[in-house]
């Protein structure tokens, strides 16, 4: 095969001699441009790094372009300074070391990351690669290669603070679970307590009312938790703004400490707002918080809250307004403001996800945001929700809560004995027949044994030896027409990334009292039930 090869080369080049035609040999490869000076400019200005050269005292001889696209000094203006006076001066002390062990040795390199003076004023971080060429005829000096890496640590800092993010989770999760608990038995507690012929007449229903609003909020600071670290779905109800600001002032004046003074205005007939009421709450700390740190010496905090009348706003709302007499904030500032992990605090001193989180808790709720604010004015956020109807009252809620009664069975499957006392105790008061697990697997146990199926399972999610959700699928394959009200200290959204529920589950969130356990039970049954000819039930 390859003397087959030789000959047909052979027969082209003997076809050439004789005149013949042949195929045309190989053209040759085009010359290489002189590379002279003007070559090399050309490629470092189109370049994203500086490259600078640098004589031993630290004086620039040679600088590219690129400085006035990463710096924004023109080149003749980088020459003119040492490229030691253009660095941070806590930087200066360890670059000028660096630079004095290179020049102990010929050709010797080293990479060193600081910070370098913008035109602006501001400083960026940079990563140098500096080589000693000092004895090289055709360079005689230092070559500093030079790059911008400051949105990288950015982006790396991001990464960092979405990983702790992520830990606070986590850690949300599982605490959340425990104290949901202990908070179910306490409010639970306080629900039946309160409802004692004796207390119920005055004789320390104060103390009852204060061990329910103590619970609440204990409840509501663990669903801000979840709402920060697990992003749990919102629970709008319909809220007084007023009364929700003036049940956190306590909190928030502790918040700020004794050098800052907090006024609270509220308007009087406030119109209702559909809010989360523990999103509100997260929504003034967090701004409470950042008008604290404006007024590092002590300062003044106003909140307002007042109705907006139609012709001034798109419709009916109300606006709750948090003003300081702080340093205020710049246009640049005020142009990223709501952005993600933006901060103007010190490292360690902020996570910028404050102002980012209210923004996105206004708009979820149908809310907008306006800032005023300018250097050395201080600043006032703003918020407007729109007005809604009204929620039903507090008595007309307890006439409902006396319609949650039954006598249908009911198993009962929590692993915490003082909840599953307590839940028993609540439905069986209501009516129902109630037989208690303390697992998945000594339910699956007690359904095998019994003689019918019960009308309703009312089941923890975590548990252990069995879940939930296994007890869950094995009710769905023996006793498909069997109702499932799940309970969990875990929030939903949470439980179902987990593949522990799916997203048509009938959740109720811990802590919960007899009354609300009632209601939920009441109305699992109520959905399992037939319709009655005619379409009425």
């Amino acid at each position: 095969m390859l003397d087959s090869g030789r000959r047909c080369v052979l027969g082209a080049d003997d076809r050439r001699s004789r005149g013949e035609p042949g195929p045309d040999p190989p053209a040759a490869a085009p010359a290489a441009p002189p590379r002279g000076e003007a070559f090399f400019r050309k490629v470092l200005e189109d370049a994203a790094d500086i490259t600078s050269v640098l004589a031993r005292d630290g004086r620039r001889i040679f600088i590219s372009s690129g400085i006035a696209r990463v710096l924004g000094f023109t080149e003749e203006e980088a020459l003119a300074v040492k490229m030691g006076e253009s660095t941070h001066p806590d930087d200066r002390a360890r670059v000028a070391a660096s630079f004095r062990a290179l020049l102990a040795t010929p050709g010797a390199g080293t990479r060193v990351r600081f910070r370098q003076l913008h035109k602006d004023g501001s400083y960026r971080v940079v990563d140098a690669v500096v080589r000693n060429a000092c004895d090289d005829p055709d360079v005689g000096g230092v070559v500093v290669n030079t790059r911008d890496v400051t949105e990288q640590l950015k982006l790396e800092e991001q990464f960092l603070q979405a990983q702790k993010l992520e830990t606070v989770g986590r850690l949300a999760g599982g605490v959340a679970h425990d104290f949901n608990n202990l908070l179910t038995v306490i409010l639970s507690c306080a629900e039946l307590l309160g409802e004692l012929p004796g207390v119920a007449a005055g004789g320390g229903s104060e103390y009852v009312e204060e061990i329910v609003t103590a619970g609440e909020r204990a409840r509501d600071l663990t669903g801000q938790l979840l709402a920060f670290a697990r992003k749990q779905v919102a629970a709008p109800v319909a809220l007084d703004v007023g009364a929700q600001v003036r049940a956190t002032e306590k909190i928030l004046r502790r918040l700020v400490g004794e050098d800052v003074a907090i006024e609270v205005r509220v308007e009087q007939g406030l119109w209702p707002v559909l809010l989360d009421p523990a999103q509100l709450d997260q929504v003034l700390f967090n701004l409470v918080v950042n008008a604290r740190d404006a007024m590092p010496g002590g300062g003044h905090i106003v909140i307002e809250a007042a109705n907006v009348p139609g012709p001034e706003a798109a419709a009916d709302a109300v606006r709750l307004a948090v003003r300081d007499t702080g340093s205020g904030m710049s246009p640049e500032v005020q142009r990223h403001l709501f952005e993600p992990f933006f901060t103007t605090k010190a490292a360690g001193k902020g996570t910028g996800l404050g102002l980012a989180t209210v923004h996105g808790i206004v708009q979820q709720h149908g809310g907008r945001v306006r800032v005023e604010t300018a250097p050395g004015a201080g600043a006032t956020f703003e918020l407007v929700f729109p007005r809604c109807a009204p929620g039903a009252p507090p008595e007309e809620r307890r006439r409902e809560r006396s319609a949650h009664a039954g006598a249908e069975t009911v198993l009962l499957v929590e692993d915490d004995p003082a909840v599953r006392h307590l839940a028993a105790r609540a439905l069986r008061g209501a009516g129902y027949r109630v037989t208690t697990a303390a697992d998945g697997a000594e339910a699956i146990r007690l359904l095998g044994q019994a003689a019918a199926p019960p009308d309703l399972v009312v089941t923890d999610v975590v548990m252990p030896n069995l879940d939930g959700r296994k007890l869950a699928e094995h009710l769905r394959n023996h006793f498909p027409a069997t109702p499932v009200l799940f309970t969990s200290g875990y929030s939903a959204d949470r439980l179902a990334s987990g593949g522990l529920l799916q997203a048509d589950i009938d959740l109720l969130p811990k802590p919960f009292t007899p009354s609300l356990l009632l209601q939920r039970v009441r109305a699992a049954l109520d959905r399992s039930m037939p319709a009655p000819p005619g379409g009425a039930r």
